[in-house]
């Protein structure tokens, strides 16, 4: 080797230790970043038996207990408290496209028109809570799993099924969303 060669080889390892050492795992992409529009946004679903207190169980099958917590930044909670197969908490991340969707279709729906409340006119069946809260704007839905004539609540039962399906709830309930009326 010259002398010269030798100088040039010394000039480049450092550079060449670099770009061997450089990570290109697809984990050193960038990932998504939350939409601060959604930075706020809180999104909780909780399905159980109506009322909460009852001790009449009649659902076709227990009614499964559960509540799912979905943030603006797509992290998801969970919480198993009956009748499913994961009692406790668990943790999950959904994508923020997801995350959107949901908000679309929460405005798309006429969700924040509804009632507060759809009383049940019996007990002991499955009930659905859903709340949206972004900034200062809140609105809960409380309904019963049982036949909406009119058909004000069609909406609300695909979000309902969306929120499951998007979540992936099924790993932890053991069911697909509510007993069928």
């Amino acid at each position: 080797m010259t002398d010269r060669s030798g100088i040039l080889l010394l000039v480049l390892m450092p550079v060449l230790l670099l770009a061997s050492c450089a990570d290109s795992s697809p984990s050193a992409a960038p990932t998504a970043t939350a939409d601060p529009a959604l930075a706020d946004l809180v999104i909780t679903m909780t399905r159980g038996t109506y009322p909460a207190n009852t001790t009449d169980d009649s659902c076709r099958r227990p009614c499964p207990e559960y509540s799912l917590t979905i943030r603006g930044d797509g992290s998801v909670v969970y919480e198993g408290f009956q009748n499913v197969d994961t009692i406790g908490t668990r943790s999950d991340q959904i994508p923020l496209e997801d995350v959107s969707l949901l908000v679309r279709r929460f405005e798309e729906s006429g969700f924040f028109e509804l009632p507060t409340d759809f009383h049940c006119q019996i007990t002991g069946v499955d009930a659905t809570v859903t709340s949206v809260r972004r900034g200062d704007r809140e609105h809960r839905i409380e309904r019963c799993h049982v036949p909406d004539e009119l058909g004000r609540l069609t909406e609300l039962e695909k979000i309902e099924t969306l929120i499951d399906e998007l979540t992936d709830s099924i790993r932890w309930t053991g069911r697909a969303g509510p007993p069928q009326q």
